[in-house]
């Protein structure tokens, strides 16, 4: 479709590879985007349904009326955007459309919000017409202009351009990073996020990792992703990274989180995370962290994929790649081999839930000892709490990042929790159960699961 269709009211167009629709008899403000002709309309379809007979919640916000709105489902989110001549760039996000509008309102709100004073503009004749300024805040810029109105509008114009722009910097060190060991729960905490409005990516795997971050964009830096990160600063250089190198791994954060930096809070779940937080909490020094831990004995009866097997499974497994064998165990490329983290296939043995318990432990030890060095940048809680009071858990974790969140969006079984108790018929083996408890020992301690 290269031309303009319209069918009963519906306007449909091609747009890049996108297709809008919008109804202006009945929504004229509103505009929506999908893959198709068809999945547009049906979009569109379903936000009349939302609004017909209540009124819009967007708001004009500042004496500028906001003249239109974009809607377009993302892996069953809603986003909507306002007019490019008011916030370019800047969405709402949500699992629901009145999730995502009341985000872009919360959006609209606080960046209109930094607007300074408009009484903080002087304007004054000079001689070809009028010029404004404002030497309280932007002592160096001035706006020329042929009518004294158009010189102040220009002028309150440059303010807000510069207000929204210190605050995008600002909440582009400020991200929420949820981590944990491997299988702890954390893709639970990132779905919470998601589906209370809060960006954690916009290229989300099937565990809610952010893929441009957790591999890497080609082209953008001189790194490939939190393994390469990890190979290269982990677990020494981190402490000891030059200012210098601190500004360029800023950089190339900044550039591979460009398009989230936008969203009112933004950040991203990684496990892997849990090996970077010194140099994570440098790079983002108004970042917020969250842990989430899990029995070390239910982690060690989840189906894993990472092994010692390689350079960098013996350098998180064990601070090291030289290291050739641990506990008598060849730490060869056989190691594994033929098992994937989403199903028991083979199904492990005692040789790699030893593993896995021993790998458990030192992420979380790892994670939660840097963690108390954070002070209130830093929450630890535990998936168990987080199953058996959601409630009171949710509570929690909305009061560390001073945002409301719903518990209710998630729903957590809590036959997940204590699965060790009734293991699997291949785990039945009670060696299985004392190998993990004992490389485990000094975590399960620790974090009270003892």
């Amino acid at each position: 479709m290269n031309h303009t269709e319209q069918t009963n009211g519906f306007v449909i167009s091609k747009s890049g590879d996108h297709f809008l629709c919008s109804h202006p008899g009945m929504l004229p403000t509103f505009t929506v985007r999908h893959d198709s002709p068809e999945n547009a309309r049906a979009l569109m379809n379903n936000v009349l349904d939302h609004f017909r007979g209540s009124p819009l919640s967007v708001p004009a916000k500042a004496g500028v009326d906001i003249q239109h709105v974009f809607i377009e489902e993302f892996k069953n989110q809603a986003h909507l955007m306002n007019c490019p001549n008011l916030l370019p760039g800047l969405w709402g996000f949500g699992s629901t459309i009145d999730q995502a509008l009341a985000a872009l309102n919360n959006v609209i709100s606080r960046y209109f919000e930094t607007i300074p004073r408009r009484a903080a503009i002087r304007v004054e004749s000079c001689y070809n017409g009028y010029k404004a300024d404002c030497a309280e805040l932007l002592p160096h810029i001035t706006r020329n202009a042929i009518a004294p109105e158009q010189a102040f509008n220009e002028m309150a114009a440059t303010l807000t351009e510069h207000s929204i722009k210190a605050m995008i910097q600002q909440q582009a060190l400020s991200p929420i990073i949820v981590t944990g060991a491997f299988h702890s729960g954390t893709s639970a905490v990132a779905l919470l996020l998601i589906k209370n409005g809060i960006c954690m990516g916009t290229q989300l795997n099937y565990a809610y990792d952010e893929q441009d971050i957790s591999t890497g964009i080609p082209g953008v830096g001189p790194f490939m992703g939190l393994s390469e990160l990890i190979t290269r600063y982990y677990p020494d250089r981190q402490h000891h990274i030059a200012e210098t190198e601190l500004l360029l791994l800023r950089d190339y954060f900044l550039r591979l989180i460009a398009s989230k930096v936008a969203y009112p809070r933004w950040g991203w779940k990684a496990p892997p995370n849990i090996f970077l937080m010194p140099m994570l909490s440098r790079v983002f020094p108004e970042a917020k962290f969250i842990q989430i831990v899990r029995d070390g004995r239910d982690v060690a009866l989840s189906p894993h994929s990472e092994f010692p097997n390689s350079d960098f499974g013996r350098l998180i497994y064990f601070d090291r790649t030289d290291i050739q064998e641990w506990q008598g165990i060849p730490l060869t490329a056989e190691l594994g081999k033929g098992m994937g983290s989403n199903k028991f296939d083979p199904p492990p043995g005692l040789v790699e839930c030893s593993l896995f318990a021993y790998l458990w432990q030192k992420m979380s030890l790892l994670g939660a000892k840097y963690g108390e060095t954070l002070g209130n940048r830093f929450l630890l809680i535990r998936y168990e709490d987080l199953c058996l009071e959601p409630e009171k858990t949710v509570a929690r974790i909305a009061d560390f990042l001073n945002v409301p969140l719903d518990h209710k969006v998630i729903h957590l079984k809590k036959d997940r929790i204590h699965k060790f108790r009734t293991p699997p018929a291949w785990a039945s083996d009670n060696r299985i159960l004392e190998a993990i408890e004992k490389n485990a020992r000094e975590g399960l301690d620790y974090f009270g699961y003892c």
